[in-house]
């Protein structure tokens, strides 16, 4: 459970950031 758990939040995270630099890319 706590494996799968931590995965998920990563997972999230990589997401995240991937959103984050393309907004950044977008923006400038």
């Amino acid at each position: 459970m706590r494996k799968g758990r931590m995965s998920i939040i990563s997972a999230e995270r990589v997401i995240l950031c991937a959103v984050m630099s393309l907004s950044v890319d977008y923006f400038l």
